[in-house]
Protein backbone atom coordinates (compact mmCIF):
# COMPACT_ATOMS: atom_id res chain seq x y z
CA UNK A 1 0.00 0.00 0.00
CA UNK A 2 1.58 3.20 -1.16
CA UNK A 3 0.03 6.44 -0.34
CA UNK A 4 1.45 9.79 -2.48
CA UNK A 5 0.22 13.22 -2.42
CA UNK A 6 0.28 14.83 -5.57
CA UNK A 7 0.47 18.48 -5.37
CA UNK A 8 4.10 18.32 -5.06
CA UNK A 9 4.23 16.65 -1.49
CA UNK A 10 6.60 13.84 -0.11
CA UNK A 11 5.51 10.34 -0.35
CA UNK A 12 5.54 8.07 2.22
CA UNK A 13 5.74 4.70 1.39
CA UNK A 14 5.65 0.72 3.16
CA UNK A 15 6.37 -2.25 1.50
CA UNK A 16 7.50 -3.23 -2.01
CA UNK A 17 6.90 -0.07 -4.36
CA UNK A 18 10.44 1.00 -5.05
CA UNK A 19 9.20 1.36 -8.83
CA UNK A 20 6.40 4.31 -7.50
CA UNK A 21 9.07 5.78 -5.05
CA UNK A 22 12.37 6.53 -5.20
CA UNK A 23 13.91 6.32 -2.14
CA UNK A 24 15.35 9.85 -0.54
CA UNK A 25 14.33 11.70 -4.24
CA UNK A 26 10.44 11.38 -4.21
CA UNK A 27 9.89 10.19 -1.10
CA UNK A 28 10.79 7.75 2.05
CA UNK A 29 10.30 3.73 2.17
CA UNK A 30 10.54 1.66 4.77
CA UNK A 31 9.39 -1.89 6.04
CA UNK A 32 5.34 -2.50 6.05
CA UNK A 33 4.59 -2.27 9.77
CA UNK A 34 8.45 -0.24 10.77
CA UNK A 35 6.34 2.34 13.05
CA UNK A 36 9.94 3.63 14.19
CA UNK A 37 10.83 4.09 10.18
CA UNK A 38 7.78 5.99 10.03
CA UNK A 39 8.39 8.15 12.52
CA UNK A 40 12.04 9.15 11.98
CA UNK A 41 10.59 9.63 8.18
CA UNK A 42 7.37 12.24 9.34
CA UNK A 43 10.36 13.52 11.78
CA UNK A 44 12.48 13.98 9.00
CA UNK A 45 10.73 15.45 6.84
CA UNK A 46 9.05 18.21 9.56
CA UNK A 47 12.58 19.38 10.66
CA UNK A 48 14.06 19.96 7.25
CA UNK A 49 11.94 21.31 4.90
CA UNK A 50 13.85 22.03 1.92
CA UNK A 51 14.51 18.08 1.43
CA UNK A 52 10.52 17.84 1.69
CA UNK A 53 10.26 20.62 -0.75
CA UNK A 54 12.57 19.27 -3.08
CA UNK A 55 11.56 15.85 -2.63
CA UNK A 56 7.64 16.96 -3.54
CA UNK A 57 8.67 18.76 -6.62
CA UNK A 58 11.22 15.85 -7.65
CA UNK A 59 7.87 12.92 -7.17
CA UNK A 60 5.24 15.35 -9.04
CA UNK A 61 7.77 15.63 -12.27
CA UNK A 62 8.02 11.63 -12.47
CA UNK A 63 4.06 11.47 -11.74
CA UNK A 64 3.48 13.59 -14.39
CA UNK A 65 6.37 12.26 -16.39
CA UNK A 66 5.79 8.43 -15.60
CA UNK A 67 2.11 7.87 -14.77
CA UNK A 68 -0.05 10.76 -15.58
CA UNK A 69 -2.84 9.70 -17.70
CA UNK A 70 -1.60 11.15 -20.86
CA UNK A 71 1.59 9.26 -20.66
CA UNK A 72 -0.56 6.44 -19.61
CA UNK A 73 -2.58 6.81 -22.70
CA UNK A 74 0.50 7.27 -24.62
CA UNK A 75 1.57 3.94 -23.54
CA UNK A 76 -1.63 1.86 -24.65
CA UNK A 77 -1.79 3.76 -27.67
CA UNK A 78 1.96 2.48 -28.43
CA UNK A 79 0.95 -0.80 -27.47
CA UNK A 80 -2.32 -1.14 -30.03
CA UNK A 81 -0.50 0.17 -33.01
CA UNK A 82 2.68 -2.61 -32.12
CA UNK A 83 0.10 -5.34 -31.43
CA UNK A 84 -1.85 -4.12 -35.11
CA UNK A 85 1.61 -4.33 -36.85
CA UNK A 86 1.91 -7.48 -36.24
Amino acid sequence: RARRVLAAQPAWAEGHVGHVVADDQTGDLFAAGDASALADALTRMTREPARRQRMGAAGYARWRDEFSLERSASQVAELYKRVVAR
